[in-house]
């Protein structure tokens, strides 16, 4: 059930990156690893359902190694860029706040597997913030060019 959640959150993102006054591309960008993240926890939702162990192989050893460890870091630098070129406000201070402890959450769990010792998962947690900051920036009326 946890993997169809994040496959739901991540295709929701997916399609709400456009709501944003980014550039077109970066937009696409955010759009394209939202979709590939999305895409790996619906086959691993499925491969848990289905017993076929060419499914579960290349849903959790193929694609849920390097593709799904880096995948969120490029979802974190758009929503870095969306921090610095189009929040506003109030809501800029929490995005601030909750940029920066993702940011440092991903740096300290990078540093923790690059040592040799495996990170905990509470510190994913963290990351909730993010989509708390999200959404109180889509709440704001878009601002006028």
């Amino acid at each position: 059930m946890i993997h169809f959640v994040l496959a739901a959150g991540s295709f929701l993102l997916a399609f709400s990156v456009f709501d944003f006054q980014l550039p077109r591309w970066m937009n696409w960008i955010g759009c394209a690893a939202a979709l590939a993240l999305g895409t790996i926890f619906l086959l691993q939702a499925v491969a848990l359902l289905v017993p076929n162990e060419s499914l579960n192989y290349v849903a959790y050893e193929v694609l849920g190694q390097w593709p799904e460890g880096w995948l969120p870091d490029v979802v974190l630098l758009w929503l870095v860029a969306m921090l610095v070129l189009d929040s506003q406000g109030k809501s800029r201070i929490l995005g601030i706040v909750a940029v920066s402890i993702a940011v440092c959450s991903e740096l300290y769990s990078h540093t923790l597997r690059f040592l040799g010792t495996s990170p905990t998962g509470t510190l994913k947690l963290l990351m909730l913030l993010l989509f708390v900051w999200l959404l109180f920036e889509s709440t704001k009326k878009p601002h006028p060019k």
